[in-house]
């Protein structure tokens, strides 16, 4: 069950992310738009600067999801041909939210699963 929870929490980070640094950055134009005010150039300056200097790390994260996931579809004895397609191009086309549902739906909710072992 902790290996189960722990995947899901290391799956949906990087959307998290994207979704918290993309609402920094609408939220400061906003602002800037009803106030009038432009961001002082020193704060936005910093936001920048530290969501920059993550961003290779939660790509790289980002990449081994795919793979793992990747590795998950391909190897799972419960999909079919037909699935292990499905699964395997929604993972690649769909990358921020498929395999979070993939998760939920194979893994955490499969209680076959051989991760806890």
């Amino acid at each position: 069950m902790k290996k189960r929870l722990g995947l899901g929490i290391f799956t949906a980070l990087p959307s998290i992310f994207v979704l918290i640094s993309t609402s920094v950055a609408v939220f400061s134009v906003v602002m800037e738009s009803v106030t009038g005010k432009e961001m002082q150039y020193f704060q936005y300056k910093n936001l920048v600067n530290y969501i920059t200097l993550i961003v290779p790390f939660i790509s790289a994260l980002f990449l081994v999801i795919l793979l793992i996931y990747l590795y998950n579809v391909l190897t799972n004895e419960k999909l079919k041909i037909p699935g292990k397609l499905l699964w395997t191009v929604a993972i690649i086309c769909a990358p921020f939210i498929s395999p979070i549902i993939y998760w939920y739906v194979y893994i955490w909710k499969d209680k076959g699963n051989t991760i806890d072992k």
